[in-house]
C-alpha cells in the first residue's frame, strides 16, 4: 500500500513541476495573495488525527496531504483547517509536512516542518576522521617576489562644491497591528493609525500599506490620508473625482475577495501644506458590507509614513 501512496505522490509532484514549467510567467503575474499558507500543526492523540491550521485553503477540491511520502487520509477541509488521519507505524521524528490543493486549473503546494514525538537531547560529536593521503605530485618551487612599485604623489585636492539642496526628511512612521472594522459606506478612521507632526510648509508624500480582510462578499475599498480632520488632497486642490459620495476615488480602488488577506498600498504626494502642526491618520471606506483592517489572519502589520519635500 505504501508503494502505490509513493508513485501517487510522485505523479502528481511531477505533474505540479510540468505545470509550472509552462506557466511561469502567468505565476509571476497572479496575486500571491490566493496562495495557500500553512502556520503549524497539532497532534489529537485521542482520535490519532493531525490537525493542520493555516489560511486561504481552497476545499472544493479535497486537498492532498503528504508526510514522508506517505499521503495522509482527509476527513476534515475549511479554508483556515484541514484534518488527517495519522498512521500509527510513523515513529517519533522531524518530518516534513505537505499540502496539494486546487484552484481552478492550478495546483498550489505549501510546506511546514513538525515534530512527532518528544525530541531528543543533542548526541555527543563523532571522533574526527581520518588525513586524507598527500598528493603524488611533487610540489613545485616558489616563484621570485617581484619588487614594490613605487608610491606615485597624490593629487592636488580640488576646489569645494557648492552646498546642495537639502534633501527630503521622513517627518514621522506610524506601524500598527490593532484591527478596525470598517463598515459601509462612510469613511471610517483606522484605529493605532493617528500620529501628529509639524511641517515647515509645502509638498508632503504619504506612503500607505494597510492589511485587508475582505468580508462576505467582494467589495471595493479603499484609503486616505486625513489631516485636521481634512483630506490631505484639499490643501493643495487635487480633484476629488465626484460628489461627497464617491469617496473612493481619491487615492484609487481596490477590490478585496471574500475571506481573502490583501496588502493596500498607495503613496501620493500632497502639495500646498501651509507650516503647522499636523493630527494625522488615516481612513478607510467599502461600497459593500464590511472590511477588516488588520484582522489575526493577516501576515503583515499596516504602516502610514509622511516625508517632507523640499
Amino acid at each position: 500500500m505504501r508503494r502505490i501512496i509513493v508513485i501517487e505522490f510522485v505523479a502528481v509532484f511531477v505533474l505540479f513541476v510540468t505545470t509550472t514549467a509552462f506557466a511561469q510567467s502567468r505565476e509571476q503575474e497572479r496575486d500571491a495573495g490566493h496562495d495557500p499558507i500553512l502556520f503549524h500543526a497539532r497532534v489529537d492523540t485521542a482520535r490519532e488525527a493531525l490537525n493542520i491550521t493555516g489560511a486561504r485553503i481552497p476545499c472544493r477540491v479535497t486537498p492532498r496531504v503528504y508526510i514522508a511520502l506517505i499521503e495522509l487520509p482527509v476527513t476534515g477541509c475549511t479554508a483556515t483547517e484541514v484534518t488527517t488521519l495519522l498512521p500509527a507505524e510513523l515513529p517519533p521524528a522531524t518530518y516534513r509536512l505537505t499540502v496539494i490543493t486546487r484552484r481552478g486549473g492550478d495546483l498550489d503546494r505549501a510546506s511546514i516542518d513538525i515534530t512527532l514525538g518528544a525530541v531528543g537531547p543533542q548526541g555527543q560529536p563523532g571522533a574526527p576522521g581520518l588525513n586524507g593521503l598527500d598528493g603524488l605530485g611533487a610540489e613545485g618551487p616558489a616563484g621570485p617576489q617581484g619588487e614594490p612599485g613605487a608610491m606615485g604623489l597624490p593629487g592636488p585636492a580640488g576646489p569645494q562644491g557648492p552646498q546642495g539642496p537639502s534633501g527630503a526628511s521622513l517627518l514621522q512612521e506610524q506601524t500598527w497591528s490593532v484591527a478596525t472594522s470598517v463598515v459601509c459606506c462612510d469613511w471610517v478612521t483606522v484605529a493605532g493609525s493617528g500620529f501628529t507632526t509639524e511641517t515647515a510648509g509645502g509638498p508632503l508624500m504619504v506612503q500607505m500599506s494597510l492589511s485587508l480582510l475582505g468580508g462576505p462578499s467582494d467589495s471595493h475599498v479603499t484609503c486616505a490620508p486625513f489631516l485636521n480632520g481634512k483630506w490631505a488632497g484639499e490643501f493643495g486642490g487635487l480633484p476629488a473625482f465626484g460628489p461627497p459620495a464617491a469617496v473612493s476615488y481619491r487615492e484609487g480602488l481596490m477590490q478585496v475577495t471574500n475571506n481573502v488577506w490583501t496588502q493596500w498600498r498607495a503613496a501620493r504626494v500632497y502639495p500646498g501644506l501651509p507650516a503647522a502642526t499636523y493630527a494625522v491618520d488615516v481612513r478607510c471606506s467599502v461600497n459593500t458590507q464590511f472590511v477588516t483592517v488588520n484582522s489575526p489572519f493577516n501576515i503583515a502589520p499596516s504602516y502610514v509614513s509622511v516625508i517632507e519635500l523640499k
